[in-house]
């Protein structure tokens, strides 16, 4: 029962902030701002926005067909721009959708970290104490706090010669 209530709460955050991020879209891009130079050449492919202009090939095929529901029977910037925040809270959605089912979960931390597997390694032995990275990623800052910690409050004994 609790962790259908988390999961209701962390989907609820998730709506929160995609609405915040649309309305605060709307807010910052006014909805009557004319389009740009780069939105013109998308939009004209399917509606009459500005003048005709060269689609040149280092141009994406996919914007134009994102922009094509809206453009293709309204000449309305308004509209062009309302349909692009409501495209951009749907990516949002998406894109962190997945994260809310190990959001409370003890892997979270360490998949929001990026590895799922510790980078930094200290090792005592008869012959004495190595650290070192065992690959190519760097430390993160934990494992080294964590490292100076014991370094710290645990002096190394030696072995006599």
């Amino acid at each position: 029962m609790n962790a259908d209530r988390t999961a209701a709460s962390a989907q609820r955050m998730l709506w929160i902030v995609v609405g915040g991020f649309c309305l605060l879209s709307a807010v910052l891009v006014p909805l009557t701002l004319p389009l740009g130079w780069d939105e013109i050449v998308y939009a004209g492919r399917f509606g009459s926005y500005g003048p005709a202009t060269p689609f040149s090939a280092p141009r994406t095929r996919g914007v134009p067909m994102l922009l094509a529901p809206i453009a293709s029977w309204s000449d309305s910037t308004a509209l062009l721009r309302v349909w692009l925040f409501l495209l951009a809270g749907g990516a949002l959605w998406l894109g962190f959708r997945p994260w809310l089912r190990i959001l409370y979960r003890p892997a979270a931390v360490w998949v929001a970290s990026g590895r799922t597997t510790p980078t930094f390694r200290c090792s005592r032995s008869a012959r004495g104490s190595t650290c070192g990275s065992r690959t190519a990623s760097a430390p993160t800052a934990t494992t080294l706090s964590t490292w100076s910690h014991e370094r710290h409050h645990r002096p190394l004994r030696k072995r006599a010669r």
